[in-house]
């Protein structure tokens, strides 16, 4: 059985893997090379995507540099909310880190999905609570002191921690890549 299938029955029990794998037909696979980009800045995000393999990163540009906002594994939902929603330009970036497989909702598909099947909402608010949810602890994450942010990271990042270049963990933690350096050789 697909394991993104499997994640969301054990995470959503009410669901068949009949019923996930209907909402999954309505996707598109897409296969992205690394640097590739899903959602680029000031467009409009009329999809969203899940990520089944790889993995994607989240940036944003500021003062010219672009900052690492989120990196979205497997089972994660690439997507800017604000520009899905509300229907303005993306203020970030999507963009595969290394290799991915991921599959492609159009908001309108998704939209009759949900009207025809009320159940399906719940789909819906579980990724929004997962969203929300990361956002709480991003913003937590930049009043911890940087050693404990970089500890976070490590707990909450664990299999991805040797894929990422140090300087986009760095970027991730808002630190200078020195001090990552400096800081994972100490340990």
């Amino acid at each position: 059985m697909n394991t993104f299938v499997e994640h969301i029955i054990n995470n959503i029990p009410s669901f068949s893997a009949e019923e996930i794998l209907s909402v999954m037909d309505t996707g598109t696979p897409l296969l992205l090379k690394k640097n590739e980009v899903f959602l680029d800045y000031g467009k409009y995000a009329h999809h969203l995507a899940i990520v089944q393999t790889g993995l994607l990163e989240m940036v944003i540009s500021m003062d010219g540099m672009e900052k690492i906002v989120e990196f979205l594994p497997p089972y994660s939902l690439a997507a800017e909310f604000a520009s899905f929603s509300l229907n303005k330009p993306a203020e970030c970036q999507i963009r595969a880190t290394q290799d991915s497989d991921i599959l492609v909702f159009k908001k309108v598909d998704l939209n009759n999905l949900f009207e025809t099947n009320p159940k399906l909402n719940v789909l819906e608010k579980y990724f929004m609570e997962i969203f929300y949810s990361s956002a709480m602890d991003r913003i937590r994450w930049m009043y911890l002191p940087p050693k404990e942010r970089y500890e976070t990271f490590r707990q909450k990042y664990s299999n991805i921690i040797q894929l990422v270049p140090q300087y986009k963990i760095a970027s991730y933690l808002n630190v200078s890549p020195e001090w990552l350096s400096k800081t994972r050789l100490s340990k």
